[in-house]
């Protein structure tokens, strides 16, 4: 589709709306990075052999998968109630990148999924795995303006958890396949800068260090000369 004039107007406008808030809400404390409790809760998950603590913290793995991502996140908010919402959002409605991508057939173009956690002092917020962030959720719905399509509870999420989301609290379920699957997600993480950066270092050497990644490899390396000594034995 292409970009009018006045496309143009309100992808500026919401951007100067966006850097007004992200400014008052960072001052505020009413935004702010990933808390510690949600992501120690996190390394303790794992998904295909990975911590889920790597995957949230990493924008690279988070992009344009919303919708599982965000259900992942709310493995680490303990026994806090909280709830999945779909919505169309004004940061994808009036991104000037979607708009050329539209084909102006699907009226949902922009929705996005993201996670309402209620804490125990009765305070919401968004946890928005795209842009690695927690907001406050008046604030988060006066940036985005959400027009909510879809929202499933707890209890809903709990009872397609296994379907969805295929974690496990199990470390050694997927240990073999850890060396090749790790070094994958650094040359990902490789690609481009990290809002996380530090602390996606910190989590892989403590993962590295609980699975005995160093004693894994060698193993495997022993394992595959053994293998060759015997077919040249053969």
């Amino acid at each position: 589709m292409k970009i009018t004039q006045l496309d143009k107007l309100r992808w500026k406008l919401h951007k100067l709306k966006r850097r007004i808030i992200l400014t008052y809400g960072f001052k505020t404390g009413l935004i702010h990075p990933y808390d510690k409790e949600t992501i120690n809760n996190l390394s303790n998950i794992y998904l295909g052999g990975i911590p889920a603590s790597l995957i949230i913290l990493s924008h690279t793995m988070c992009v344009r998968r919303c919708y599982d991502r965000a259900f992942l996140v709310t493995y680490g908010f303990g026994d806090d109630d909280f709830k999945l919402v779909d919505a169309d959002i004004d940061s994808i409605k009036y991104h000037p990148g979607v708009i050329e991508r539209e084909t102006g057939n699907d009226p949902h173009y922009a929705n996005h999924c993201f996670a309402e956690r209620t804490r125990k002092d009765g305070s919401v917020w968004v946890y928005d795995t795209t842009e690695g962030l927690v907001f406050e959720k008046s604030l988060y719905y006066k940036l985005e303006n959400p027009k909510i399509t879809k929202v499933n509870d707890k209890k809903t999420c709990q009872l397609f958890a296994d379907e969805i989301c295929h974690v496990t609290s199990d470390i050694n379920k997927d240990r073999d396949a850890v060396p090749l699957l790790l070094e994958m997600v650094e040359e990902i993480l490789k690609k481009a800068p990290e809002l996380y950066e530090e602390a996606i270092q910190e989590e892989i050497a403590n993962f590295k260090e609980k699975i005995g990644y160093d004693e894994l490899c060698r193993e495997q390396e022993e394992e595959k000369r053994a293998h060759f000594a015997r077919m040249r034995g053969a």
